[in-house]
């Protein structure tokens, strides 16, 4: 395994099922494991041609590189729910977000039994984080962003409106949802925050990355660089790329 030593951090948006393109995206921005930290934000499953390639890739980047840090989106929270029956979201609502892609890459239907998913896939989804914070660069890191009536350190995880892996107008119409800290979240594409915006979405302290690629747009990649601005690559359905940098 590798150690923690790296030089910039890439995070990842929302990546939903297409390895493909992720693929591509970490070839664009020339990913070195030796060198490189990468912040996958979550939504790995639903909607895309391969969920569980995605899935067992990052598993193995993982497995193989101490910089990488998996955080938990919504489908995840949606999958891992339906697999330990715990009661906290229906079946229903995880097929109306796309389940069939993901259950259709494993061999299974949602109305199969969801117990011959491998152990392996539920530990991984078992020890998702939910929010990382990196203190030396004032950021924080989650899927959809933070309750701002609640303290950073404080947030209530498993609520399904409010919570890191769910929250959205609340977080992002909010313009100082916690003091001094810059937050990079995906979950909501941006052109649904901002009429007519296809790329990032740049404010001082929210950077939204969910470009939205399984609805037809792009799957993108925040480069950040100590003293360096901050640079976001992009890979579009038709693997073209594009690079933008923080206004």
């Amino acid at each position: 395994m590798k150690s923690e030593n790296y030089n910039r951090t890439l995070v990842i948006g929302d990546i939903h099922g297409y390895y493909k393109h992720l693929e591509k995206l970490l070839e664009i921005v020339n990913y070195d494991n030796n060198s490189d930290r990468i912040i996958f934000l979550g939504d790995y499953i639903d909607r895309g041609d391969n969920p569980k390639k995605t899935i067992d890739f990052v598993i193995e980047l993982s497995l193989e590189n101490t910089n990488v840090i998996s955080l938990m989106g919504n489908h995840e929270d949606l999958m891992l729910s339906n697999i330990t029956e715990d009661g906290r979201h229906s079946k229903s609502i995880w097929m109306s977000n796309g389940s069939d892609s993901t259950l259709k890459s494993f061999g299974l239907s949602l109305y199969g039994s969801l117990n011959l998913i491998d152990i392996k896939y539920i530990n991984f989804l078992s020890s998702l984080k939910q929010i990382f914070i990196d203190e030396e660069l004032m950021m924080v890191f989650s899927h959809a962003g933070i309750d701002p009536t609640k303290p950073v350190h404080k947030q209530d995880l498993f609520d399904e409106y409010r919570g890191p892996m769910w929250i959205r107008s609340d977080f992002y119409n909010n313009k100082k949802p916690a003091d001094a800290y810059t937050f990079i979240f995906g979950h909501t594409p941006t052109y649904n925050m901002r009429e007519g915006l296809y790329d990032v979405l740049w404010e001082d302290n929210k950077i939204g990355i969910d470009t939205g690629l399984c609805y037809g747009y792009k799957l993108t990649a925040l480069e950040i660089i100590p003293g360096q601005r901050l640079k976001a690559y992009s890979v579009n359905r038709e693997f073209a790329f594009n690079v933008e940098y923080q206004p």
